[in-house]
């Protein structure tokens, strides 16, 4: 286990120097040479003995690697109709070509060297070392373990798969499971169904394995703590099962039967709480000088029939007689206070009369009290009938003063693109609005290059009367007083504005053009606006149009 630790630890180290051996097919030759290389032979820009020598047909005739002399190709921008770059030289920049120098790559090659691989002490020919490499037992190379990352010698490789690799396959000797030697002698063994475990349970020796611990607890170990047979009713005690019965014995929660009256429950209810309610349980009579024992539940019927020291009041107390004694003793009582009970009898009679005139009196009064109610009542019932008549006049004006309200409330327009319409001489048109809440429904029509006598010098404006919801039932004819207000939309005030009235004699009269045409009825201003009046006024404040649209402002009163 320590040693492959120890493998694991260098994997960094070996993993670099085989990325290292891995990149060595770029570039020139990075091996210790044994023999001296011309420094001709040198890539002049990798500064190693050239792989595969290309030398350029310039004047410096420099010697580059073919990888070298690529990368430096494939970076170069295009220069002629095809795409090409220029073989220049990269030491030079001449444009000569370049050719494969064949001779200086076999004197390389006959080069002894060095085996890359640590340790190893092969030296030969440079043209022969891929073949050494394919058998160098120095050469590191992965673990064939599938997830194993580390990096070993060849030598080492196959001993390392087999022994050391933590994650080479193990069978657990315990339940056969198969899995990598980490997991079967690490997360498995804890968890390995036939791994033979001590019992949990204190006390007891036996070992058993992982998957018979369970029944082995629940049916044959006597040190498994278990409830007191008990515990549904109350009692909490816990021991194992071979101690149990010594506290069975004794728990205050096992049954028992009362001895009185053969009830059942609990020890400690049998003789606690219950026994001062037992009905049979023998109690004294709890009347001083009465010496008998009875059940209890006859203690209520010895006393108020056969015990003859049972305390009762006198026959007259009914009368004011305060006198309480046993049953034995109250015929003295009766036979020495006749006089008394007499004077009783009289002083309650006297009392009673005096009572009912005094309910009497009470009586009168409070009729009199309900007869001035019922006048106050019928007071206050006027003035109630009073204020209502009041209150729905009230109603009728504010209702009336609502309606007058909302046949004043101005109606809001904005038209855009003016421009537009003025150009292609079209008529804008409104969305359509009410006069009032069901009132009558009516739009705006805008010319803005002016209609009739307006034409190309005036803005036109019309208000129609359109089909509306509720047509049917509005009072016809209809006339009412409108008012088309031009906002000036630098500052509220110096808006241009025009007042007419708008008579329709039959609401089927703008049915039968179903009005969005030019036939709808309508009254309004050819001449409403100039076009010169729109900008900015030379003297006031004043711009009508601006941002290609007009505001415009319309009240409708009915007449």
């Amino acid at each position: 286990m320590a040693r492959s630790s120890r493998i694991i630890g260098l994997c960094s180290d070996d993993h670099a120097a085989a990325e290292k051996q891995a990149i060595r097919a770029i570039g020139g030759y990075d091996y210790k040479f044994v023999d001296a290389v011309n420094r001709d032979d040198y890539c002049a820009v990798c500064q190693l003995p050239a792989r595969d020598p290309q030398q350029t047909k310039c004047e410096c005739a420099k010697l580059f690697c073919k990888s070298c002399y690529d990368q430096y190709y494939d970076a170069q921008p295009r220069c002629n109709a095809r795409g090409v770059p220029a073989a220049k030289c990269p030491t030079c920049g001449q444009t000569r070509g370049i050719f494969s120098e064949k001779r200086t790559a076999k004197r390389i090659k006959e080069c002894k060297i060095k085996c890359p691989s640590t340790n190893c002490p092969w030296i030969n020919q440079l043209n022969i070392v891929d073949d050494h490499l394919t058998t160098c037992g120095y050469v590191i190379i992965p673990c064939a373990n599938d997830g194993c990352k580390a990096f070993i010698t060849r030598d080492n490789a196959f001993n390392h798969k087999t022994n050391e690799c933590l994650l080479r396959q193990h069978t657990c000797e315990h339940c056969s499971a198969k899995g990598t030697y980490m997991e079967m002698t690490g997360v498995h063994i804890n968890i390995c169904p036939d791994y033979m475990i001590p019992c949990p349970n204190g006390g007891c020796a036996v070992k058993i394995k992982r998957k018979n611990v369970y029944s082995h607890r629940s049916a044959a170990c006597e040190w498994e703590i278990i409830n007191c047979p008990y515990s549904n009713i109350g009692c909490v005690y816990k021991s194992p099962k071979c101690k149990m019965p010594d506290h069975t014995n004794q728990c205050l929660l096992r049954q028992h039967t009362c001895e009185h009256c053969s009830a059942k429950g609990t020890y400690l209810e049998m003789t606690g709480v219950h026994i001062n309610i037992c009905p049979d349980y023998m109690i004294p009579c709890p009347n001083g000088g009465c010496g008998m024992k009875i059940k209890r539940k006859n203690i209520n019927s010895h006393r108020s029939a056969e015990c003859e020291w049972e305390i009762i009041n006198c026959p007259y107390s009914n009368i004011g007689c305060v006198f309480k004694s046993p049953k034995c003793k109250i015929p003295d009582h009766k036979a020495t206070s006749n006089d008394y009970h007499l004077e009783l009898s009289v002083a309650l009679i006297m009392k009673q009369k005096e009572q009912q005139e005094e309910q009497t009196i009470q009586l009168m009064k409070q009729k009199e009290q309900q007869e001035e109610q019922m006048k106050q009542l019928r007071m206050q019932n006027e003035q109630l009938v009073n204020q209502k008549e009041q209150f729905t006049e009230q109603q009728a004006e504010l209702t009336k003063n609502m309606v007058t309200l909302e046949h004043e409330k101005p109606h809001w327009i904005t038209m855009t693109r003016f421009s537009w319409f003025k150009a292609e001489k079209r008529e804008w048109y409104s969305a359509g609005f009410y006069t009032h809440i069901r009132g009558y429904k009516l739009c705006l029509r805008v010319d803005a290059n002016g209609y009739d006598e307006g034409v190309g010098h005036y803005v036109s404006t019309y208000l129609c009367l359109t089909e509306g919801e509720f047509d049917a039932h509005l009072t016809w004819p209809m006339t009412c007083e409108c008012t088309i207000t031009l906002r000036n939309q630098l500052k509220d005030e110096d808006h241009h504005s025009g007042t007419f009235t708008l008579t329709i004699n039959d609401m089927y009269e703008p049915r039968s053009a179903m009005f969005f045409g030019e036939n709808g009825r309508r009254r309004g201003y050819h001449k409403f606006i100039a076009h010169n009046l729109l900008d900015r006024h030379m003297f006031k404040q004043c711009k009508y149009l601006i941002d290609d649209t007009l505001c415009f402002k319309v009240q409708v009163k009915i007449i």
